[in-house]
């Protein structure tokens, strides 16, 4: 289990996170949506430790992440973030390796890194520069590097939770599906999916939970179906919201 319990960040002294307690299990894809400014990506660096709460705690299988060296919380999770590093003159193969450590058999990094350029359609882009790549091929490289770097810790026991900050934001719609579906995919191995997305459609079709947030604070928590409902996200939105469904999927459109 990730757990945080009471977290609150402040920014100067502005809250951006407030008393928050969130829990995620290997196996399950929870999601975080809400308005800009609702404090998701603040919470998701919490639970990657790359931000210290000014209150609260982070357990990882019931251990304080502030007590695990960078390398053993490495093992047990693997973090992509909203706006990866571009500006690297690695290849994406090479990006990819590079997260899978030296004691995996060369062998095996090489099946890791292949398996993956394919599945999220990077193989004819592999030995290109990252940093010639465009904003979406580069984001998939990132995602295909983080993925590795769960694969390999899976192979050691490890890599239960993938944190994923808007993996989908400067993708076209069939990259939008691969990612996604390498999510669910994760969830199926039995690695725990936290993911920041702001197209609530999106998050209706992929989650088994849903946290929703709004200033700071978790407005409500469940199963999409009862989390995206029109009275709970006009409320939190501030706008007028409808659902429909398609092909019984959930969608949430804007009320003209």
């Amino acid at each position: 289990m990730l757990e945080a319990r009471g977290v609150t960040v402040r920014y100067g002294g502005r809250v951006v996170v407030d008393d928050v307690d969130l829990s995620a299990k290997p196996g399950e894809v929870l999601s975080i949506a809400g308005p800009n400014g609702a404090g998701k990506s603040t919470l998701l660096a919490v639970l990657s430790r790359s931000v210290v709460p000014c209150a609260g705690t982070v357990q990882i299988d019931r251990t304080d992440i502030n007590l695990l060296h960078p390398v053993a919380l490495a093992r047990r999770r693997a973090v992509l973030e909203q706006t990866p590093i571009r500006d690297l003159p690695f290849s994406v193969v090479e990006l990819v390796e590079m997260s899978i450590p030296s004691s995996v058999q060369p062998d095996r990094t090489t099946q890791i890194s292949a398996d993956l350029l394919d599945l999220l359609g990077l193989r004819h882009l592999s030995d290109q520069p990252v940093n010639t790549l465009s904003g979406g091929e580069a984001h998939r490289a990132h995602l295909a590097r983080a993925m590795a770097q769960l694969r390999a810790a899976r192979d050691l026991g490890e890599g239960n939770y993938f944190l994923i900050d808007e993996p989908t934001a400067s993708l076209d719609l069939a990259h939008q599906r691969e990612v996604l579906n390498a999510a669910r995919g994760l969830a199926k191995e039995g690695i725990g999916v936290i993911v920041i997305l702001h197209d609530l459609t999106l998050t209706a079709a992929i989650s088994d939970r849903t946290v929703l947030m709004c200033d700071g604070r978790i407005a409500a928590e469940g199963r999409p179906d009862d989390v995206l409902t029109p009275e709970i996200l006009e409320g939190v939105y501030r706008t007028p919201l409808r659902t429909v469904r398609v092909e019984n999927q959930l969608a949430v459109l804007p009320r003209l």
